[in-house]
Protein backbone atom coordinates (compact mmCIF):
# COMPACT_ATOMS: atom_id res chain seq x y z
CA UNK A 1 0.00 0.00 0.00
CA UNK A 2 2.45 2.69 0.74
CA UNK A 3 4.74 1.58 -2.05
CA UNK A 4 1.35 2.65 -4.17
CA UNK A 5 1.07 5.66 -2.60
CA UNK A 6 4.25 6.87 -2.96
CA UNK A 7 4.30 5.83 -6.54
CA UNK A 8 1.37 8.31 -7.24
CA UNK A 9 3.12 11.03 -5.56
CA UNK A 10 5.88 10.40 -7.90
CA UNK A 11 4.22 10.27 -10.69
CA UNK A 12 2.34 13.58 -9.97
CA UNK A 13 5.76 15.26 -8.61
CA UNK A 14 7.55 14.53 -12.09
CA UNK A 15 4.55 15.41 -14.05
CA UNK A 16 4.27 18.53 -12.26
CA UNK A 17 8.37 19.17 -13.13
CA UNK A 18 8.04 18.16 -16.72
CA UNK A 19 9.63 14.56 -16.04
CA UNK A 20 7.94 11.53 -18.06
CA UNK A 21 7.00 8.41 -15.46
CA UNK A 22 9.73 5.79 -16.71
CA UNK A 23 8.03 2.52 -18.14
CA UNK A 24 8.15 -0.36 -16.27
CA UNK A 25 9.79 -2.93 -18.26
CA UNK A 26 9.28 -6.73 -17.44
CA UNK A 27 12.15 -7.99 -16.33
CA UNK A 28 11.92 -11.64 -16.25
CA UNK A 29 14.39 -12.64 -18.51
CA UNK A 30 16.96 -10.28 -16.65
CA UNK A 31 19.46 -12.20 -14.60
CA UNK A 32 18.49 -12.37 -11.09
CA UNK A 33 21.23 -10.22 -9.72
CA UNK A 34 20.76 -7.86 -12.42
CA UNK A 35 17.18 -7.68 -11.41
CA UNK A 36 17.42 -6.62 -8.13
CA UNK A 37 19.51 -3.99 -8.57
CA UNK A 38 18.09 -2.11 -11.25
CA UNK A 39 14.82 -2.60 -9.07
CA UNK A 40 16.62 -1.39 -6.08
CA UNK A 41 18.25 1.81 -8.47
CA UNK A 42 14.48 2.10 -9.30
CA UNK A 43 13.33 2.27 -5.59
CA UNK A 44 15.87 4.87 -5.26
CA UNK A 45 15.10 7.17 -7.73
CA UNK A 46 11.49 7.33 -7.30
CA UNK A 47 11.71 8.12 -3.47
CA UNK A 48 14.49 10.66 -3.79
CA UNK A 49 12.44 12.40 -6.80
CA UNK A 50 9.76 12.99 -4.27
CA UNK A 51 12.42 13.97 -1.03
CA UNK A 52 15.10 15.46 -3.10
CA UNK A 53 14.26 15.73 -6.54
CA UNK A 54 16.90 18.24 -7.39
CA UNK A 55 19.83 16.74 -6.16
CA UNK A 56 22.79 14.83 -7.88
CA UNK A 57 21.33 11.65 -5.75
CA UNK A 58 18.54 11.54 -8.37
CA UNK A 59 20.45 12.91 -11.30
CA UNK A 60 23.03 9.66 -10.50
CA UNK A 61 20.31 7.41 -10.35
CA UNK A 62 18.43 8.44 -13.34
CA UNK A 63 22.47 7.53 -15.38
CA UNK A 64 22.26 4.31 -13.78
CA UNK A 65 18.55 3.29 -14.20
CA UNK A 66 18.81 4.39 -18.13
CA UNK A 67 22.16 2.75 -18.70
CA UNK A 68 21.18 -0.41 -17.39
CA UNK A 69 17.64 -0.67 -19.63
CA UNK A 70 19.85 0.42 -22.62
CA UNK A 71 22.27 -2.60 -21.69
CA UNK A 72 19.26 -5.13 -21.27
CA UNK A 73 17.66 -3.89 -24.38
CA UNK A 74 14.85 -1.91 -23.14
CA UNK A 75 15.28 1.14 -25.12
CA UNK A 76 11.90 2.65 -24.12
CA UNK A 77 12.31 2.74 -20.09
CA UNK A 78 16.19 3.93 -21.06
CA UNK A 79 15.42 6.53 -23.51
CA UNK A 80 12.64 8.01 -20.90
CA UNK A 81 15.04 7.96 -17.92
CA UNK A 82 18.19 9.51 -20.44
CA UNK A 83 15.47 12.41 -21.04
CA UNK A 84 14.47 13.24 -17.89
CA UNK A 85 18.38 13.20 -16.99
CA UNK A 86 18.36 15.92 -20.33
CA UNK A 87 16.14 18.21 -18.52
CA UNK A 88 17.74 18.10 -15.18
CA UNK A 89 21.49 18.42 -17.03
CA UNK A 90 22.06 20.29 -20.28
CA UNK A 91 25.48 19.70 -21.03
CA UNK A 92 26.49 15.79 -19.74
CA UNK A 93 27.30 14.98 -23.13
CA UNK A 94 27.46 11.15 -22.02
CA UNK A 95 24.06 10.89 -21.33
CA UNK A 96 22.77 12.77 -24.60
CA UNK A 97 25.06 10.36 -26.72
CA UNK A 98 23.25 7.18 -25.68
CA UNK A 99 19.90 9.48 -25.79
CA UNK A 100 20.75 10.08 -29.48
CA UNK A 101 21.71 6.51 -29.96
CA UNK A 102 18.85 4.74 -28.48
CA UNK A 103 16.59 7.39 -30.94
CA UNK A 104 18.65 6.18 -34.15
CA UNK A 105 18.07 2.62 -32.67
CA UNK A 106 14.28 2.88 -32.35
CA UNK A 107 14.29 4.77 -36.09
CA UNK A 108 13.50 8.66 -34.90
CA UNK A 109 15.99 9.60 -37.65
CA UNK A 110 15.55 13.13 -37.16
CA UNK A 111 15.46 13.58 -33.09
CA UNK A 112 18.54 11.36 -33.34
CA UNK A 113 20.18 13.90 -35.63
CA UNK A 114 19.14 16.79 -33.59
CA UNK A 115 20.59 14.97 -30.42
CA UNK A 116 24.05 13.95 -31.80
CA UNK A 117 24.27 17.76 -32.62
CA UNK A 118 23.64 18.40 -28.97
CA UNK A 119 26.78 16.13 -28.06
CA UNK A 120 29.29 17.84 -30.85
CA UNK A 121 28.50 20.65 -29.17
CA UNK A 122 29.27 20.19 -25.92
CA UNK A 123 32.29 17.71 -27.19
CA UNK A 124 33.39 18.91 -30.35
CA UNK A 125 36.07 16.20 -30.43
CA UNK A 126 33.44 13.54 -30.32
CA UNK A 127 34.32 11.13 -33.35
CA UNK A 128 31.28 8.58 -32.54
CA UNK A 129 29.11 11.62 -31.96
CA UNK A 130 30.25 12.77 -36.49
CA UNK A 131 30.01 9.59 -37.36
CA UNK A 132 26.42 8.23 -36.43
CA UNK A 133 25.15 12.03 -37.50
CA UNK A 134 26.83 11.77 -40.67
CA UNK A 135 25.17 8.57 -41.28
CA UNK A 136 22.09 9.92 -40.46
CA UNK A 137 22.17 12.83 -42.20
CA UNK A 138 22.98 10.27 -45.60
CA UNK A 139 20.20 8.15 -44.80
CA UNK A 140 17.47 11.19 -44.60
CA UNK A 141 19.03 12.23 -47.40
CA UNK A 142 18.91 15.77 -46.99
CA UNK A 143 22.42 17.27 -47.28
CA UNK A 144 25.42 15.81 -48.49
CA UNK A 145 27.93 18.51 -47.28
CA UNK A 146 26.49 18.35 -44.06
CA UNK A 147 27.01 14.82 -44.50
CA UNK A 148 30.48 15.08 -45.72
CA UNK A 149 31.25 17.47 -42.58
CA UNK A 150 30.66 14.69 -40.14
CA UNK A 151 32.42 12.72 -41.65
CA UNK A 152 35.72 14.55 -41.94
CA UNK A 153 35.34 15.92 -38.66
CA UNK A 154 35.36 12.29 -37.29
CA UNK A 155 38.57 11.26 -39.56
CA UNK A 156 39.64 14.91 -37.66
CA UNK A 157 39.05 13.61 -34.31
CA UNK A 158 39.57 9.82 -34.75
CA UNK A 159 42.52 9.35 -38.05
CA UNK A 160 41.57 5.66 -37.53
CA UNK A 161 38.31 5.74 -38.32
CA UNK A 162 37.77 3.51 -41.06
CA UNK A 163 33.71 3.57 -40.68
CA UNK A 164 34.26 7.40 -41.34
CA UNK A 165 36.22 7.37 -44.40
CA UNK A 166 33.91 5.10 -46.17
CA UNK A 167 31.29 7.68 -45.22
CA UNK A 168 33.18 9.93 -47.55
CA UNK A 169 33.34 7.04 -49.70
CA UNK A 170 29.49 6.65 -49.37
CA UNK A 171 29.38 10.67 -50.69
CA UNK A 172 31.54 10.47 -53.41
CA UNK A 173 29.00 7.56 -54.42
CA UNK A 174 25.88 9.20 -54.38
CA UNK A 175 27.53 12.12 -56.25
CA UNK A 176 28.46 9.71 -58.51
CA UNK A 177 32.43 11.21 -58.32
CA UNK A 178 33.90 7.69 -58.38
CA UNK A 179 37.52 8.32 -59.10
CA UNK A 180 36.58 9.76 -55.58
CA UNK A 181 34.80 7.02 -53.93
CA UNK A 182 37.99 4.99 -55.20
CA UNK A 183 40.20 6.98 -53.05
CA UNK A 184 38.23 7.23 -49.83
CA UNK A 185 37.14 3.20 -50.01
CA UNK A 186 40.76 2.26 -50.56
CA UNK A 187 42.03 4.41 -47.68
CA UNK A 188 39.15 2.60 -45.58
CA UNK A 189 40.16 -0.24 -46.58
CA UNK A 190 43.72 0.02 -45.35
CA UNK A 191 42.64 0.74 -42.54
CA UNK A 192 39.80 -2.14 -42.17
CA UNK A 193 41.33 -5.17 -44.37
CA UNK A 194 39.22 -7.68 -43.23
CA UNK A 195 36.14 -5.60 -44.42
CA UNK A 196 33.76 -7.30 -47.16
CA UNK A 197 31.74 -4.25 -47.22
CA UNK A 198 34.42 -1.87 -48.20
CA UNK A 199 35.84 -4.34 -50.69
CA UNK A 200 32.80 -4.59 -52.27
CA UNK A 201 31.84 -0.69 -52.11
CA UNK A 202 35.39 -0.09 -53.76
CA UNK A 203 35.12 -3.23 -56.27
CA UNK A 204 31.92 -1.15 -57.93
CA UNK A 205 33.75 2.11 -57.65
CA UNK A 206 36.59 0.70 -59.59
CA UNK A 207 34.36 -0.43 -62.28
CA UNK A 208 32.02 2.85 -62.74
CA UNK A 209 35.44 4.52 -63.42
CA UNK A 210 36.33 2.22 -65.89
CA UNK A 211 38.78 -0.12 -64.19
CA UNK A 212 37.53 -3.38 -64.44
CA UNK A 213 40.27 -5.43 -63.53
CA UNK A 214 41.19 -3.84 -60.61
CA UNK A 215 37.32 -4.04 -59.88
CA UNK A 216 37.63 -8.00 -60.51
CA UNK A 217 40.47 -8.43 -58.21
CA UNK A 218 38.79 -6.80 -55.43
CA UNK A 219 35.20 -8.71 -55.70
CA UNK A 220 36.80 -11.72 -56.58
CA UNK A 221 38.15 -11.52 -52.62
CA UNK A 222 35.19 -11.45 -51.32
CA UNK A 223 34.24 -14.13 -48.89
CA UNK A 224 30.40 -12.67 -47.52
CA UNK A 225 27.71 -11.89 -49.39
CA UNK A 226 27.14 -7.94 -49.56
CA UNK A 227 24.97 -5.42 -50.89
CA UNK A 228 25.44 -1.80 -52.02
CA UNK A 229 24.24 0.23 -48.57
CA UNK A 230 24.48 -2.74 -46.18
CA UNK A 231 27.25 -1.58 -43.97
CA UNK A 232 27.60 -1.99 -41.00
CA UNK A 233 29.48 1.33 -40.39
CA UNK A 234 31.62 -0.19 -37.65
CA UNK A 235 35.40 0.93 -36.79
CA UNK A 236 35.60 3.80 -34.96
CA UNK A 237 36.88 3.17 -31.33
CA UNK A 238 33.28 4.16 -29.31
CA UNK A 239 34.21 4.20 -25.65
CA UNK A 240 30.68 5.26 -24.33
CA UNK A 241 28.89 2.18 -25.61
CA UNK A 242 31.76 -0.06 -24.58
CA UNK A 243 30.74 0.78 -21.13
CA UNK A 244 27.23 0.20 -21.66
CA UNK A 245 28.53 -3.54 -22.85
CA UNK A 246 30.47 -4.11 -19.98
CA UNK A 247 27.12 -3.63 -17.59
CA UNK A 248 25.83 -6.58 -19.36
CA UNK A 249 29.04 -8.81 -17.70
CA UNK A 250 29.43 -10.62 -14.76
CA UNK A 251 31.16 -7.21 -13.25
CA UNK A 252 27.87 -5.22 -13.60
CA UNK A 253 26.68 -6.23 -10.39
CA UNK A 254 29.53 -5.09 -8.10
CA UNK A 255 30.29 -1.85 -10.17
CA UNK A 256 26.51 -0.77 -9.66
CA UNK A 257 26.66 -1.77 -6.54
CA UNK A 258 29.89 0.37 -5.68
CA UNK A 259 28.16 3.25 -7.43
CA UNK A 260 25.58 3.05 -5.55
CA UNK A 261 27.52 2.76 -1.78
CA UNK A 262 29.28 6.42 -3.54
CA UNK A 263 26.11 7.95 -3.96
CA UNK A 264 25.17 6.88 -0.19
CA UNK A 265 28.86 7.92 1.14
CA UNK A 266 29.64 4.63 2.36
CA UNK A 267 33.44 4.32 1.53
CA UNK A 268 33.96 0.77 3.09
CA UNK A 269 31.06 -0.77 0.88
CA UNK A 270 31.97 1.35 -2.16
CA UNK A 271 35.64 -0.24 -1.82
CA UNK A 272 34.47 -3.76 -0.79
CA UNK A 273 32.51 -3.85 -4.34
CA UNK A 274 34.60 -2.58 -6.71
CA UNK A 275 37.06 -4.92 -5.01
CA UNK A 276 34.61 -7.64 -5.88
CA UNK A 277 34.54 -6.16 -9.96
CA UNK A 278 37.74 -6.36 -10.27
CA UNK A 279 38.19 -9.80 -8.87
CA UNK A 280 34.70 -10.86 -11.46
CA UNK A 281 37.46 -9.25 -14.50
CA UNK A 282 41.00 -8.64 -13.57
CA UNK A 283 41.15 -7.24 -17.49
CA UNK A 284 38.42 -4.12 -16.95
CA UNK A 285 39.98 -1.23 -16.49
CA UNK A 286 37.07 0.91 -15.17
CA UNK A 287 37.07 -1.48 -12.17
CA UNK A 288 40.59 -0.85 -11.39
CA UNK A 289 39.82 2.87 -12.19
CA UNK A 290 36.72 2.76 -9.48
CA UNK A 291 39.05 0.62 -6.83
CA UNK A 292 42.20 2.88 -7.32
CA UNK A 293 39.59 6.15 -6.38
CA UNK A 294 38.05 4.69 -3.64
CA UNK A 295 41.24 3.02 -2.21
CA UNK A 296 43.11 6.39 -2.25
CA UNK A 297 39.64 8.12 -0.67
CA UNK A 298 39.99 5.42 2.55
CA UNK A 299 43.43 6.05 2.87
CA UNK A 300 45.27 3.37 1.67
CA UNK A 301 47.89 5.13 -0.64
CA UNK A 302 49.71 2.02 -1.74
CA UNK A 303 46.80 -0.05 -2.97
CA UNK A 304 45.75 2.74 -4.66
CA UNK A 305 48.93 3.32 -6.70
CA UNK A 306 48.90 0.11 -7.43
CA UNK A 307 45.39 -0.31 -9.12
CA UNK A 308 45.73 2.89 -11.02
CA UNK A 309 49.19 1.72 -12.33
CA UNK A 310 47.34 -1.11 -13.46
CA UNK A 311 44.52 0.70 -15.22
CA UNK A 312 47.29 2.44 -17.43
CA UNK A 313 48.52 -0.89 -18.31
CA UNK A 314 45.26 -1.78 -19.61
CA UNK A 315 43.80 1.42 -20.71
CA UNK A 316 46.97 2.90 -21.92
CA UNK A 317 44.58 5.94 -23.69
CA UNK A 318 42.64 7.12 -20.81
CA UNK A 319 43.95 10.42 -19.11
CA UNK A 320 42.15 10.00 -15.59
CA UNK A 321 44.88 6.86 -14.20
CA UNK A 322 47.59 9.52 -15.27
CA UNK A 323 45.93 12.31 -13.63
CA UNK A 324 45.33 10.67 -10.42
CA UNK A 325 48.59 9.22 -9.92
CA UNK A 326 50.39 12.82 -10.70
CA UNK A 327 47.60 14.04 -7.97
CA UNK A 328 49.35 11.33 -5.56
CA UNK A 329 53.12 12.17 -6.44
CA UNK A 330 52.63 15.55 -6.11
CA UNK A 331 51.00 15.40 -2.51
CA UNK A 332 54.34 13.19 -1.68
CA UNK A 333 56.18 16.46 -2.87
CA UNK A 334 57.56 14.10 -5.75
CA UNK A 335 56.97 16.54 -8.43
CA UNK A 336 59.24 15.63 -11.39
CA UNK A 337 57.33 12.41 -11.28
CA UNK A 338 53.98 14.28 -10.86
CA UNK A 339 55.05 16.49 -13.89
CA UNK A 340 55.21 13.51 -16.14
CA UNK A 341 52.54 12.21 -15.36
CA UNK A 342 50.62 15.34 -15.89
CA UNK A 343 51.71 16.03 -19.05
CA UNK A 344 50.72 11.86 -19.81
CA UNK A 345 47.29 12.97 -18.85
CA UNK A 346 47.46 16.07 -21.13
CA UNK A 347 48.68 14.22 -23.94
CA UNK A 348 46.03 11.68 -23.88
CA UNK A 349 43.39 14.90 -23.16
CA UNK A 350 44.59 18.69 -24.19
CA UNK A 351 40.76 19.39 -22.84
CA UNK A 352 41.73 18.27 -19.08
CA UNK A 353 42.19 21.85 -17.41
CA UNK A 354 43.22 20.39 -14.06
CA UNK A 355 46.26 18.96 -15.65
CA UNK A 356 47.16 21.82 -17.34
CA UNK A 357 46.40 24.42 -13.94
CA UNK A 358 48.97 22.16 -12.14
CA UNK A 359 51.71 22.10 -14.60
CA UNK A 360 51.27 25.72 -14.35
CA UNK A 361 51.55 25.49 -10.84
CA UNK A 362 54.80 23.14 -10.60
CA UNK A 363 56.55 25.53 -13.16
CA UNK A 364 55.92 28.98 -10.86
CA UNK A 365 56.88 26.63 -7.82
CA UNK A 366 60.20 26.05 -10.25
CA UNK A 367 60.55 29.74 -11.91
CA UNK A 368 59.95 27.80 -15.51
CA UNK A 369 57.29 29.10 -18.01
CA UNK A 370 54.02 28.56 -17.97
CA UNK A 371 53.25 24.94 -20.23
CA UNK A 372 50.93 26.44 -23.20
CA UNK A 373 47.98 23.63 -24.04
CA UNK A 374 48.94 23.83 -27.73
CA UNK A 375 52.14 21.68 -26.65
CA UNK A 376 49.59 18.72 -26.47
CA UNK A 377 47.82 16.69 -28.61
CA UNK A 378 46.03 13.61 -28.66
CA UNK A 379 47.96 10.39 -29.64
Amino acid sequence: MRKTILFIVFATSTAARGQVAIPHPDLTPVDPAVRSQIEEIRDRYEILSVDRPESAEVRGALRLLGEHYLAYGFYAAAEVSLSNLALKVHDDARALYLLAYIREYRGKTEEAVATFADVIRIEPDNAPAYLRRGRLLLELGESLPEAEASFVAALEADPACAAARYGRGEVARLRSEWPVAVDHYRAALEMAPDSDQIRYALGIALRQSGRIEEARTQLQQITARVTAGSATWEGCADPVLADIGRLATGVAVHLTRGALAYFDGDLATEVEEYGKAVEADKSDAEARKRHASALLRSGRLDEAVAEYEEAQRLDPLDAIPFFDLAEIRRSQGRLDEAEDLYRAALERNPQLDRALLQLGAIALTEGRPLVQRSSFGKR
